[in-house]
């Protein structure tokens, strides 16, 4: 009885081992779901599992074959996709580590690219606002508004272009969501209910095991304020309120659990979501996404990752070149695109540290890059310039979209610059335009004019034989004011002003009862109480003016 226990006890154990061994070597595979062109394509899959955990990559379908089928620990899968002649979408997979990977293939020869795909308009609504559509040539789109409160201004075009659109004010008093459709994709347009939402960029944040510290950007109505606070305790928000156009500032602290981790932080009533690699060595890649002109280009790629990890890079495809492909911590993978004489619009990747980065090349020869394509300008107005990159041979020009833009270089060829000016707002509300560079387009969005006002003294006792005196004004340079008497016995005799500077009054003489009176000052009401008397004024020495 005693033998047949121990057994029992030592099979126990042993199935304990198993299955501890087995949870050590869980796997994860990224990318779990690719969309890809109906044309012939390359790709690559992320694999971390164990150090001394191994795993395979098998096709499930015909048209899908793995070119790297075995691995261990950290790795990658490559793999190659037929062409489509099937005539409709088809749908395959692949099973990697155990994971399921689906693959979903286009069946026509025109796929077109909408950016961005969601947009938040503030509760006034935006006027000029555009959409970028990327096609080939040959290739013609439509778009249509899905509701009645936005209105698509170019409803057709073909190849790279754009769509404008309007959005009315919103005076429903919530929140509302509406779409377009655009070249067959769907875009969704959020737009307040109120006078004081937040847009906070980025919404979605991913962060190294080793941690670190960086900061959001907040947009908001110059008078609105906004707070924000973190939904977990390893992320710290280091800067908590602000009003307008500001940051949030905040910390992630390093990832000690082993096993990747998200949590959020909440600013101006907008979720943000921090994902968090569990392993001691995740990379981040940046940018993921490079779009390349037809003459091809020399660049990096930056690469974030622990001090004492190493990763490598590699090229996927004959036309991207690698040239420094291996590294550790931070650094860069430099890169060279050849030229693209296919005539086509074409698609490559390159794998870093198991992260893959996606090229699209224009199958033209005249694609332009536009630097910034974003812009945030004071109240006030500013000049300055935009960066043009294009083939040498390729000439590009550039318009305005809205009266209060102007733009001071229109043409040019090759590598260059957009010159441009933006005119002080004086509307009282935010407001957002745009520049169109070579078919690209630039936002800007220029804050409400922020004049605020100090007067002193709110209050005078005046003696009943009157007198002159002043109040103080107190304002931004550019903020312009004025000052009107409220009442006949009071007399105004400095009304207007700017910046720091006093009103100047005068109080008549009073004959009859205690009286008071009001002036308006800058906006703000200041109070004049006069003394009773009977005779007339004799000087205006018994003036006194209580502060």
């Amino acid at each position: 009885m005693k033998t047949r226990t121990f057994w029992i006890i030592v099979a126990i154990a042993l199935t304990l081992d198993v299955r501890a061994a087995e949870a050590q070597c869980a796997p994860s595979v990224t990318p779990t779901s690719v969309s890809v062109p109906q044309t012939a394509t390359t790709g690559s899959l992320s694999v971390i599992a164990g150090t001394n955990c191994t795993w395979t990559a098998v096709s499930n379908d015909s048209w899908i074959t793995v070119t790297s089928a075995t691995g261990s620990g950290i790795g990658s899968v490559t793999y190659s996709v037929a062409a489509n002649t099937t005539g409709a979408t088809r749908i395959g997979t692949m099973t990697v580590a155990g994971k399921t990977v689906t693959l979903t293939q286009s069946a026509t020869g025109c796929p077109s690219t909408v950016t961005p795909t969601s947009v938040s308009v503030p509760q006034i609504g935006s006027t000029g606002s555009s959409l970028s559509v990327v096609s080939g040539t040959q290739c013609t789109w439509t778009a249509v508004s899905n509701v009645s409160w936005i209105t698509v201004t170019s409803a057709t075009g073909s190849g790279i272009g754009q769509v404008n659109y309007t959005v009315a004010a919103n005076s429903t008093g919530v929140t509302r969501v509406g779409t377009m459709t655009v070249a067959g994709q769907t875009v969704t347009i959020t737009e307040a209910g109120s006078g004081c939402s937040a847009s906070v960029t980025p919404t979605s944040v991913s962060v190294p095991m080793i941690g670190s510290t960086s900061s959001l950007s907040v947009t908001s109505g110059t008078s609105c304020t906004w707070s924000a606070f973190s939904n977990v305790a390893w992320i710290t928000v280091t800067s908590a309120t602000g009003s307008g156009i500001g940051q949030v500032n905040y910390t992630v602290a390093a990832n000690s659990t082993g096993v990747d981790r998200t949590g959020t932080m909440t600013v101006g009533g907008q979720t943000v979501t921090f994902t968090q690699s569990g392993t001691g060595c995740g990379v981040s890649v940046t940018p993921t996404s490079v779009t390349v002109p037809s003459i091809g280009s020399t660049s990096s790629l930056s690469v974030t990752t622990g001090t004492s990890c190493t990763w490598s890079a590699v090229s996927n495809v004959g036309w991207i070149t690698v040239t420094s492909a291996t590294g550790s911590g931070i650094g860069q993978v430099n890169y060279t695109v050849a030229a693209n004489s296919t005539g086509v619009d074409r698609t490559g990747t390159i794998t870093v540290g198991g992260q893959a980065v996606t090229f699209t090349q224009s199958g033209t020869g005249c694609g332009v890059s536009v630097t910034p394509t974003s812009v945030t300008v004071p109240s006030f107005g500013s000049t300055s310039s935009l960066s043009v990159t294009t083939g040498t041979s390729c000439t590009w020009s550039a318009v305005s979209n809205v009266g209060w833009i102007a733009v001071t270089s229109a043409t040019g060829s090759g590598i260059g610059q957009v010159n441009y000016t933006v005119a002080a707002n004086s509307t009282g509300v935010d407001r957002t335009g745009t520049i169109t560079v070579g078919g690209q387009t630039v936002t800007f969005t220029q804050a409400a004019s922020s004049c605020t006002y100090s007067v002193t003294p709110l209050s005078a006792n005046v003696a009943a034989n009157g007198g002159a005196s002043a109040v103080s004004v107190t304002s931004g340079t550019q903020c312009s004011w004025t000052a009107v008497s409220n009442v006949a016995w009071i007399s105004v005799t400095s009304a207007t002003g700017s910046g720091i500077g006093q009103a100047n009054y005068t109080v008549a003489n009073n004959t009859g009862a205690a009286r008071s009176g009001t002036l308006t000052v800058a906006g703000q009401t200041v109070t004049v109480t006069q003394a009773a008397g009977t005779t007339p004024p004799t000087s205006p020495a018994n003036l006194r003016i209580i502060r």
